[in-house]
């Protein structure tokens, strides 16, 4: 006997069901305005900062808490029957209809709800593994009974309901990043197995572009509020909003940028185990509409920058220029790929200090600029170890790993003693009325040690931004360094 894992929101279904299924409880008003109340939380989570079992567990309780079971389990399988039933991919049903007829096992495998998930396997005699609202005397708490069956999670729950040994063969079918673990555990993967079946909705072609935008990486632009953290100036009259919208800017024109790359870098992204998921290389948007988003947001970060501050505007332009170089021919390079990474966070410093009026200081240019090729070398050294990037980057024939492990190590020494010798200066002692700024040398040591040995150890730094905010011995690392300067500093 064989075994298929279908996911469903995007492969079996061509919409977020959980966003239909509050439209069709609360009406479209309400749903619509209960999303525009926790834009910022949604934005968190595009960033990593915020979870999705954290996002889903508060729209959850904003709508539901309390309700009961029976009256949620009728919701669901009123919806299922009245909106869901007709809105799934035709060719899927065909799919799941034959793998019945052939005597092989069909398993759904969502991070979406039981409610209306298992009137949908009930009625096609299909296996659930799903993500479960939790009940207190028969009331739903606001609270998910399990983890968010995503990523990690759809694997190891798999692993657990099933002796995959015992059947022939295993078909994974899925639509992202989140279903990557579940491919790992099958002998065929289908990507987007079934084709879009009429006019994309307004949704989705929202929900693809932002996925285009790769907000996640706008955590980098944290670097723009860095000179005035240090300059004292974060709380100075009108800095932080300037700031505010310094990060904005440089977020979408950063956002355009990686939109440009995706589409030069479009076919060997389609040869990358992960890469492949990128919106252009899926297919999930067209050539025409991603440079269409370019377009916008090249004319209103650049547009807005030039009125804005005439200095940024020349930051930002100097950033799109090495980076079209970068894109075009200079990324083949090895050392200079990673030079040119490491100047785009100084470059990212460079605005900041323009925005807040504050001037850049030697050691933050040196600091900074070691800190990211740390980061850049990491990230070369994960794509070596998991033997991800040979055929998709070209500059990866200039490293190895003995290499970029002496790079990591030599520039973490240089980092850490600089930064000690900073914070040990009688400049910066007299500046911030404090000689306990070395203190914060501490978390720096330990940051550095908890990112090579995720780095040299787990291979867990090929996307850095991810394992930053993702980390959590990391983020508490950041965190702790962030509270102890900000009291010696400000107050």
């Amino acid at each position: 006997m064989n075994i298929h894992f279908f996911d469903f929101d995007g492969t079996l279904s061509p919409r977020d069901s959980l966003i239909s299924f509050l439209i069709f409880s609360v009406g479209r008003f309400r749903a619509y305005a209960l999303l525009m109340l926790i834009s910022p939380l949604i934005l968190l989570h595009q960033m990593g900062l915020f979870s999705a079992r954290q996002l889903k567990e508060l729209l959850l309780r904003m709508c539901f808490k309390d309700w009961s079971r029976a009256d949620l389990q009728k919701l669901g399988a009123d919806f299922y029957q009245q909106f869901l039933s007709r809105h799934l991919y035709q060719d899927g049903q065909k799919i799941l209809e034959k793998i019945g007829k052939q005597g092989d096992k069909a398993v759904i495998v969502s991070a979406s709800l039981d409610w209306w998930l298992e009137p949908f396997a009930r009625e096609r005699g299909l296996e659930l593994i799903c993500t479960k609202g939790d009940f207190d005397n028969d009331k739903f708490t606001g609270r998910l009974a399990t983890p968010n069956c995503k990523g990690k999670e759809k694997a190891r729950r798999i692993k657990s309901a099933y002796e995959l040994e015992n059947y022939q063969q295993i078909y994974a079918y899925g639509d992202s990043e989140g279903d990557l673990e579940m491919f790992e555990l099958a002998d065929e993967c289908y990507l987007k197995p079934f084709p879009i079946e009429g006019r994309k909705s307004l949704g989705r072609k929202l929900k693809a572009c932002l996925k285009l935008m790769r907000i996640p990486q706008w955590i980098k632009n944290v670097f723009l509020f860095v000179p005035a953290f240090f300059a004292q100036n974060l709380w100075h009259s009108g800095v932080f909003p300037d700031l505010l919208l310094g990060f904005l800017l440089f977020s979408l024109l950063a956002s355009a940028v990686y939109i440009m790359n995706d589409f030069f870098d479009m076919e060997r992204d389609r040869l990358h185990p992960v890469k492949r998921m990128r919106p252009l290389a899926s297919g999930l948007v067209s050539k025409r509409m991603a440079m269409l988003s370019w377009a916008v947001l090249m004319g209103t970060s650049l547009g807005v920058a030039f009125w804005f501050n005439v200095h940024f505007f020349g930051v930002c332009c100097f950033y799109f220029l090495i980076n079209v170089a970068y894109t075009l021919n200079l990324k083949r390079y090895a050392i200079i790929d990673i030079s040119i990474i490491a100047l785009g966070f100084l470059l990212r410093v460079f605005a900041g200090g323009w925005v807040a009026g504050v001037p850049i200081s030697r050691w933050l240019v040196l600091i900074t600029f070691l800190l990211s090729l740390i980061i850049a070398f990491s990230k070369r050294r994960t794509e070596l170890a998991q033997q991800a990037g040979g055929k998709t980057r070209k500059s990866l024939a200039g490293y190895n790993l003995i290499f970029i492990d002496v790079s990591i190590v030599f520039l973490a020494a240089v980092s850490v003693m600089s930064y000690i010798m900073y914070t040990m200066s009688e400049e910066v002692m007299l500046r911030f009325q404090s000689e306990y700024v070395y203190l914060t040398s501490f978390f720096v040591i330990l940051g550095f040690l908890r990112f090579m040995q995720q780095s040299m150890i787990f291979n867990r730094t090929e996307s850095p931004t991810k394992f930053l905010v993702k980390d959590r011995l990391t983020k508490f690392i950041i965190l702790a360094w962030f509270a102890s300067f900000y009291l010696i500093i400000y107050l």
